[in-house]
């Protein structure tokens, strides 16, 4: 039994420990107008976005005003907590750019790989980070855009990643880390032969997000990771890439894969619901939905997605070395019926494509309610009119009330 003292002790040293920690709490700027000498207060804000990440400690905000911030290496190298966490945020109203000083091949690999946003507990890869949050920039010219290891409870969202030399977003193990939002833009080249969003980790939630023009899979689902490998590892949770949620994205353009791979036998159980599969394979490959490599993983339930292509670019909506009623199920799917009718995606990738939807998509309404996806990428909410859309869009205009007419030779699996 512990005695009314002890109890009392700690107590106190539980409150001391939070105090600690609020009175640590503090909100930083940067600015292109700063100094890394300043305190970073909004007066006197420090200017390089790496030396911010550097001070960071449970409970920080720093907020990012407007301007083009060349960077080398940023890296967040603590954990938050649920009640503080960590928070690398573009200052309201303002889209910071952060441009990587890319040296391109002529760099060696040894340098490269160190050209991103990366959350990682140093020394090793096998120590657990927590409760960070990235939100708000565009990043361009980097390895990847984002990169961690061993990520909890992490949040990335509406950020514009683009042009990188390897994956745009890298993530080596995770569970309950949420990718909300985000346009990935021209992924990886072909040198790397990289991909969108390259992940493993445990229930990931992955929405609303913009995946196109990705030099290989606009996602790759990594199930080939041993769970007993605690070198590289903080647990098989952060190893098996189990429990994914994919719902309403758009992945279009990759040029040589499909939108999605599912790869090797850890990866099960995913979600694939409500999203937008468009023109992929652009330059070659076979497979624009979803396929399945070092076959295979179980549990997937694909629901709800419309799959489209038009000839020469691959046709073929799901893999078949994958089994239906084994590897996966399937309902609801629109599988290359009509033209979607979005914005602007044509059979080729645009100068600047718009996967909104026009007022006759066939996505209008035939979504899965998912609690997720409550929001859309523009800030919408979710349903509009009768349910929710298909997509990382919500068509509004005249709030829906109606159902559209039904397209042409609508075929649905």
């Amino acid at each position: 039994m512990i005695g009314p003292k002890r109890t009392i002790g700690m107590c106190l040293l539980l409150s001391g420990l939070l105090s600690t920690v609020a009175a640590h709490a503090a909100t930083y700027y940067v600015a292109t107008t700063g100094n890394n000498s300043n305190p970073g207060t909004e007066e006197q804000p420090w200017r390089t976005v790496a030396y911010a990440a550097r001070q960071l400690f449970a409970g920080d905000t720093v907020y990012v005003k407007n301007g083009t911030y060349t960077e080398e290496l940023i890296q967040i190298r603590r954990s938050g907590t649920a009640s503080a966490p960590i928070k690398l945020l573009a200052f309201p109203g303002h889209a910071p750019v952060i441009s990587f000083n890319d040296c391109g091949l002529s760099c060696p690999r040894k340098e490269r790989k160190y050209l991103n946003i990366i959350l990682q507990v140093p020394p090793g890869h096998n120590k657990e980070i927590a409760w960070v949050s990235v939100e708000g920039f565009i990043i361009e010219n980097g390895v990847s855009g984002f990169k961690w290891y061993q990520c909890r409870n992490c949040t990335f969202r509406r950020n514009h990643i683009r042009n990188t030399y390897g994956s745009g977003i890298y993530g080596r193990g995770a569970v309950d880390t949420v990718i909300d939002g985000n346009i990935i833009e021209s992924a990886g080249s072909p040198e790397t032969g990289a991909h969108g969003l390259y992940l493993a980790g445990s229930r990931y939630i992955i929405t609303n997000n913009l995946i196109y023009g990705s030099e290989k899979y606009g996602i790759q689902l990594n199930g080939i990771e041993d769970p007993n490998n605690t070198v590289d590892f903080a647990g098989p949770d952060f190893a098996m890439t189990q429990d994914v949620l994919i719902a309403n994205n758009v992945l279009a353009y990759s040029r040589i894969r499909a939108g999605i791979v599912v790869w090797g036998p850890r990866a099960n159980r995913a979600r694939i619901e409500n999203n937008i599969f468009h023109q992929n394979g652009q330059d070659d490959g076979n497979i624009n939905g979803i396929a399945w490599v070092g076959c295979c993983s179980t549990g997937a339930q694909i629901r709800n997605n419309i799959f489209y292509a038009t000839s020469p670019r691959a046709l073929t909506a799901i893999q078949s070395n994958a089994t239906e009623g084994v590897h996966y199920t399937q309902s609801g799917n629109l599988i290359n019926a009509s033209e979607p009718g979005l914005v602007n995606a044509p059979a080729t990738l645009p100068t600047l494509p718009d996967f909104r939807l026009t007022e006759r998509s066939s996505a209008i309404d035939k979504g899965l309610l998912l609690t997720a996806a409550k929001t859309a990428f523009d800030g919408t909410s979710r349903p509009q009119g009768r349910g929710y859309d298909i997509g990382p869009y919500e068509y509004s205009a005249g709030n829906d009330a109606q159902s559209p007419a039904a397209p042409i030779a609508l075929q649905i699996r």
